[in-house]
């Protein structure tokens, strides 16, 4: 609210300030998903100006800004963001698809990362007062081989290299794969 009430140099700051120094990537991530599509960069409803918060301008220079802090950002850091699934759809809506599949295939190079990955990005669902955190199909196939990474979970399930965190983590990632395709 008081962004939009600021101008000049002022904004300019504040713009400055909040995408090149905020600490907050993820709710940084929120404001710049919802721009990405009030801009109709990504997707077709592409909203008036006056509904903006950015101007074009800016959001053009936010969105180089936040996409080089995503790639720059350490990933264990990165995956630490709140609503992490969300920030590789910022990523990937904002930017090159196929970059963001390859940082995930890095971050998922060993077995010990894809299930700390996966884990990260599970969403959740409150169905008749119980919440569980499912393992969507749909978002995964943007960022992932899906089939692979669920043939790469049974086998840390069951490994006895891995280590029974692991093992407990996998099978409860494969349970919540599960919980998805039960939606």
């Amino acid at each position: 609210m008081l962004l939009r009430r600021t101008t000049g140099d002022l904004r300019q700051a504040c713009v400055t300030a909040l995408f090149v120094n905020g600490r907050a990537i993820g709710w940084l991530t929120d404001i710049l998903r919802g721009e990405i599509f009030a801009h109709g960069h990504y997707g077709d409803r592409t909203q008036p100006e006056t509904e903006w918060l950015l101007t074009g301008i800016e959001f053009g220079k936010v969105l180089l800004t936040m996409l080089s802090r995503y790639r720059e950002t350490p990933p264990p850091e990165l995956m630490r963001a709140p609503q992490f699934l969300s920030l590789l759809y910022a990523w990937r809506q904002g930017g090159d698809p196929e970059e963001v599949r390859q940082w995930v295939r890095q971050q998922t190079a060993t077995d010990a990362a894809l299930v700390l990955f996966l884990s990260s990005i599970r969403s959740w669902r409150a169905t008749n007062g119980y919440v569980y955190h499912p393992l969507r199909r749909m978002d995964l196939q943007n960022f992932l081989d899906v089939d692979d990474a669920l043939q790469r979970l049974e086998v840390v399930s069951k490994s006895t290299d891995a280590s029974e965190e692991e093992q407990k983590l996998a099978s409860e990632l494969l349970q919540a794969a599960d919980q998805s395709r039960e939606q």
